[in-house]
């Protein structure tokens, strides 16, 4: 897994390197997609930068010389750096699982009241209330395609385009029934 992402940190060299190119530059559709690259690894090249000042913590473990009182204190710090290699190693992992494809894709959001009327109209205008506020959060744009509007104030029914990088990655398992009762 370590051989994996310092393979793909070579990568983000090259890709870096490639950005200073005067072909590239010249080339907008090529500089998006080497900088939608480069923006996909930083994480993992943060990890692994990381991970390396672990390693080099439990390394001078063993050039820390006869001082007593230093070895007590390098040997403290290779323990705190062999348990954060151990998070560090499970936080690659994540970033190591192949994306989806679609993943960057805009997403179509539909909320229905169910049966429950009022009560279920309510909920559905709440939901759509927090949905909105996750898609300003994260910055991207939500535009209302279809709203019908209860007559309690709440929502029978809405349909609305979510809009931003990676929206259908992060909505993709929001879907299903939920039940209200009060």
């Amino acid at each position: 897994m370590i051989n994996k992402a310092r393979t793909l940190a070579k990568e983000y060299a090259e890709l870096q390197n490639q950005m200073q190119d005067p072909e590239v530059l010249g080339n907008p559709k090529k500089i998006a997609k080497i900088g939608k690259r480069i923006s996909d690894l930083e994480p993992l090249i943060k990890l692994i930068d990381e991970y390396e000042k672990c390693e080099k913590a439990i390394a001078t473990v063993d050039e820390v010389g006869d001082d007593a009182e230093l070895k007590v204190l390098a040997e403290e710090e290779a323990e705190e750096a062999k348990e954060r290699m151990v998070q560090i190693e499970e936080e690659m992992k994540v970033h190591l699982i192949p994306k989806d494809p679609d993943d960057g894709k805009n997403v179509i959001l539909e909320v229905r009241a169910g049966t429950g009327g009022e009560e279920a109209a309510l909920f559905a205008g709440e939901l759509l209330r927090m949905y909105l506020r996750f898609t300003e959060e994260q910055g991207w744009k939500m535009q209302v395609l279809s709203k019908a509007d209860a007559d309690s104030g709440g929502l029978k029914e809405v349909i609305c385009e979510i809009q931003g990088d990676g929206a259908y990655g992060k909505l993709k398992f929001e879907s299903g029934v939920h039940r209200v009762q009060r």
